[in-house]
């Protein structure tokens, strides 16, 4: 029977790492479920997906991460539902159930669609490295496919379309013209690889939207210098197979297209009943904790923390590990 609160953390991403690690020295135990093995940095996928680096190179056990916190201990699963009058939570099996003191929700975030016809069947993701690893492998695909039969490469086989100007959209535009221009231009001397597009689709006037005007505007002009075909105010209609149909009617030939161009908080939150705003991202107080539940805490891509101003925080690693570390101080308060 268990006689120390127990602290369970859902999801071990940048958030959930966090919150465990600062809680290493409080008498509590602690529980990390995640349905993956490893913890991705995911900020570093766009370089998997252009060959850059290895999967390996961006993804660590969590259970290497808790080796040494005699607190902390690891359990493989995914969460289904959240019993907040019992206290407990159903994993995915639909008969292993985990009971709780405090619960820490930081499942993160997964890829919005907005309704976008065709992206699920034809767009290809980035959001794990299981993502990185195919559009790496259909890119080098293509150059291979053109390589051994030149003639079509009008319809489109060499051209990447990256819908969603944000830091995702951003660095994967950069990386996929570094890739053609350093590396594949010199595996493949036979391809005229001149005729290689990278287009970076973005609804609003600007990429990078969430940061300065200057850094911006310092992006667009680097990512136009390498190559690649910036357009702002340009919204991706429908796609298909081999092309790209955009919101003004321009129809690209593209046998690429890689959706980054927005998150939606993990279903989670929303299925469990708790209040959500716009984007399905739990409203939380200033301590973290859900309205009307004082032992549910939400933290990172998953919660709709408020910035100074008032807007929620961005779904970045370094909002999700101060929140983390936020829920550690404000439990260490609740136990003393």
């Amino acid at each position: 029977m268990r006689s120390r609160h127990h602290v369970v953390i859902v999801g071990a991403g940048f958030g959930g790492l966090a919150a465990a690690k600062a809680m290493a020295t409080l008498p509590v135990d602690i529980t990390i479920v995640d349905a993956r093995t490893h913890h991705t940095f995911q900020p570093l996928l766009y370089q998997v997906a252009t060959a850059g680096l290895d999967a390996g190179d961006v993804c660590y056990a969590v259970r290497g991460v808790f080796q040494r916190q005699r607190n902390a201990r690891v359990r493989l699963g995914r969460v289904t539902a959240v019993d907040t009058t019992a206290k407990r939570l159903t994993l995915d099996d639909g008969e292993t159930t985990l009971d709780y003191d405090s619960l820490i929700l930081a499942c993160g975030a997964v890829t919005a669609t907005f309704g976008v016809p065709g992206v699920d069947d034809h767009a290809l993701g980035l959001k794990s490295a299981a993502d990185a690893l195919e559009v790496r492998d259909h890119v080098l695909g293509n150059f291979e496919r053109a390589a051994a039969r030149p003639a079509p490469i009008a319809d489109g086989v060499l051209t990447i379309v990256i819908a969603g100007g944000g830091p995702t959209g951003v660095d994967l535009a950069g990386g996929m013209a570094e890739l053609i221009d350093n590396v594949l231009r010199h595996d493949f001397p036979s391809l005229d690889v001149d005729r290689a597009r990278v287009v970076l689709v973005e609804a609003a006037d600007r990429v990078l939207g969430t940061f300065s005007a200057a850094s911006s505007t310092k992006a667009r002009r680097a990512l136009e210098r390498m190559g690649v075909e910036v357009r702002t105010n340009t919204t991706v209609a429908r796609v298909h197979a081999a092309e790209v149909v955009l919101g003004d009617g321009t129809t690209i030939p593209a046998h690429t297209m890689v959706w980054a161009a927005g998150v939606r908080a993990h279903p989670l939150g929303e299925q469990s009943g708790f209040p959500v705003t716009r984007g399905g991202r739990i409203e939380v107080d200033d301590r973290l904790a859900v309205a009307g539940h004082d032992d549910v805490y939400a933290i990172g891509d998953l919660a709709a923390t408020l910035g100074p101003d008032g807007t929620p925080l961005p779904q970045v690693a370094p909002a999700a590990i101060q929140g983390g570390r936020h829920v550690a101080e404000v439990l260490a308060a609740r136990l003393r």
